[in-house]
């Protein structure tokens, strides 16, 4: 028989820090040149039902890792100013700043799992080499700038990665939006750990939840995904996602819902530090998806 147990989910506003310098723009898509592509039909209930799986499920299945950070953000990584230069003539633009601590948090986190993680980090953080990596993987993380965007259903909502070289389209611009996360080959993903800003909010639809970047990647077959209520600074994440992964490592065969523990854990050793006591740094981060 299925075992269900239902969470209220508890939207958290009000808190944060940006990982940019003060004063940075929230980053927005580059304007659709053709109607918003139909997202696969899924819905997400106000109340989170959770399937729980078996205990055993995946404990002894071989972990691989896929770690993109610190993409490279050049003057083709340009952004609007004004969000709703979107579906305007755009005139002002500033450039992403470049998260210096994340290229680190991807590689400490690779140590990891040694043997079985595939990095890609500054040039390489690209859609394209994420797109070639992350079929089969158990765990992908991703730090990167992330952002919503209250038009279109958030299908232009993104993780802004790598604009790739030479001639860019569309599927390898830099743009990771939500309407790509949702084709991602994500079926053998345990969990995915979105280290960025924003991650789980969204417009909320009649009779549903936010559409977020959480859901996407739920949507694409991830079991689990790691992903945050407001903005977040770029090197107490850094640590948290560390210390996440590793006490994540150390529960995932014995406990079943190493996640939520994981996560747990690694805010009270984020919070002994005296930088990072305060919430904004440790708490913006829910783990949502199934019980394993």
């Amino acid at each position: 028989m299925t075992n269900l147990r239902l969470i209220p989910i508890v939207v958290l506003t009000g808190l944060g820090v940006a990982n940019a310098q003060p004063g940075a723009p929230t980053p927005v898509a580059p304007p659709p040149t053709e109607p918003p592509p139909t997202a696969p039909a899924t819905t997400a209930p106000r109340s989170l039902v959770i399937h729980v799986a078996p205990a055993s499920v995946a404990a002894d299945r071989p972990v691989d890792l896929l770690t993109l950070g610190d993409p490279t953000y050049t003057a083709s990584a340009i952004v609007p100013v004004d969000p709703a230069s979107r579906t305007k003539e755009r005139s002002a633009f500033a450039a992403v700043n470049r998260l210096i601590w994340s290229g680190e948090e991807s590689r400490r986190i690779a140590d990891l799992f040694p043997g079985r993680s595939t990095v890609l980090v500054e040039a390489n953080a690209t859609e394209k080499n994420l797109r070639e990596a992350v079929g089969g993987k158990r765990i992908v993380h991703i730090a990167a700038h992330g952002f919503a965007d209250s038009q279109f259903g958030n299908l232009f909502g993104a993780l802004l990665l790598t604009p790739g070289a030479g001639k860019i389209d569309t599927s390898n611009d830099g743009f990771l939006c939500l309407h790509e996360i949702y084709h991602l080959p994500l079926q053998q993903c345990e969990i995915a750990v979105l280290s960025a800003c924003l991650t789980n909010i969204g417009p909320e639809r009649p009779l549903e939840a936010g559409v977020t970047l959480a859901s996407g990647f739920l949507t694409a077959g991830a079991r689990q995904v790691v992903a945050s209520h407001w903005e977040v600074a770029d090197n107490s994440t850094a640590k948290l996602m560390e210390e996440f992964f590793r006490e994540w490592k150390a529960l995932r065969a014995t406990t079943p819902f190493a996640a939520g523990t994981a996560m747990q854990e690694a805010r009270k050793k984020l919070r002994q530090d005296p930088r990072f006591a305060s919430p904004m740094h440790w708490a913006p981060f829910v783990v949502i998806g199934t019980i394993q």
